[in-house]
């Protein structure tokens, strides 16, 4: 995580500023204030807050999770590229555990059925 941390870049951006989300691969964007309306591919908007990360998985798919998104108040994102989460995942077993356990409780709380899992010594966090 700390590696993750040291390759995100932070953007800061005015009320109602529309960019578009890397284009070939996506990124990760952790909303640290302010709000945002994304429009995806298939023609949804998403609406993310302070506090919430958006295209985790489309990342770990290779996949652009939205064309474009707009800002709803001045805002800032932390921005995380795939290539750089792809490396981590490769490099750090805790990283990809930690995934795994965010999915899947992801999936069971879709199906209705939500996991709590302990929490992980994250000191042996290599970097």
């Amino acid at each position: 995580m700390a590696r993750l941390a040291r390759v995100a870049r932070e953007l800061r951006l005015e009320s109602g500023v529309t960019f578009t989300p890397s284009s070939d691969q996506a990124d990760i964007l952790m909303v640290t204030q302010g709000s945002l309306r994304f429009l995806r591919m298939d023609r949804t908007e998403h609406r993310a807050r302070a506090g919430e990360v958006v295209g985790l998985v489309e990342a770990v798919a290779g996949v652009p999770f939205a064309s474009e998104a707009t800002t709803l108040a001045p805002t800032a994102v932390l921005a995380i590229s795939a290539a750089e989460l792809a490396q981590a995942i490769e490099d750090e077993d805790l990283l990809s555990l930690a995934l795994i356990r965010g999915f899947a409780a992801e999936l069971a709380a879709l199906e209705g059925d939500p996991l709590s899992f302990p929490e992980q010594d994250t000191s042996k966090d290599v970097t």
